[in-house]
């Protein structure tokens, strides 16, 4: 009898460890599930804040390249016969030659008022003055605020933007440069001996690059 009761005390013991041990696992899995299932829900928080902060970033860098011209003093000047070369942002340059030209042209007129070759050319030289310096104001200003863009998100950019925006930034950065210090026509053929706007281009490619990269059809 007491073997009996010794036997069936250890079995009880038995069965309670093993409950012990079981429920312990069974507690220990489930802890185990909720720090993954966490791990992965602050994963996707901090993945969608990253999204969030690079939207905000691209929709500022977007309106700032579309605050710059599509054009240059290059191709305001394409109707001038003898146009006055542009290069380096040197748009007051462009201005005191053409002031030059309509001195000239009224010097001439002194001499021959009624001159409607020389009377048509300085409307068109007063013409061209005024766009050259909506030009300028223009640019400037979109560069201010470029460069001051550069200076606070630039390097967030570099390490988060996928490398299709940071190489359609990168190329309309370059085509700016063609035409604004080097002095290119921002107009150039490309397909099928079709004109295309540089500029616009490139900033096409950009906004397309950010779509893809926020996902955005």
């Amino acid at each position: 009898m007491f073997l009996l009761l010794k036997t069936s005390y250890k079995n009880n013991m038995s069965d309670q460890i093993k409950g012990v041990i079981i429920g312990s696992a069974v507690t220990l899995f489930i802890n185990i599930i909720n720090i993954v299932v966490q791990i992965i829900k602050d994963k996707s928080y901090l993945k969608q804040k990253k999204m969030e902060s690079l939207s905000n970033i691209y929709e500022q860098l977007l309106s700032i390249v579309y605050l710059y011209p599509l054009e240059s003093p290059t191709d305001i000047q394409t109707r001038c016969i003898d146009g006055v070369r542009f290069s380096h942002e040197n748009f007051d340059n462009v201005i005191k030659q053409l002031e030059i030209k309509e001195e000239h042209n009224n010097c001439l007129l002194e001499k021959d008022s009624k001159n409607i070759e020389l009377i048509n050319a300085n409307e068109l030289i007063k013409n061209i003055k005024d766009k050259v310096m909506q030009n300028k104001n223009q640019y400037i200003y979109a560069k201010d605020n470029y460069y001051k863009f550069c200076g606070t998100y630039k390097g967030i950019l570099l390490l988060y933007a996928t490398s299709e925006v940071k190489q359609s930034l990168e190329q309309w950065e370059i085509t700016i440069n063609n035409v604004f210090i080097a002095g290119h026509s921002a107009i150039s053929a490309i397909e099928n001996e079709n004109q295309v706007n540089q500029i616009e281009f490139c900033r096409n490619n950009l906004i397309k690059a950010v779509q893809d990269n926020l996902s955005i059809k």
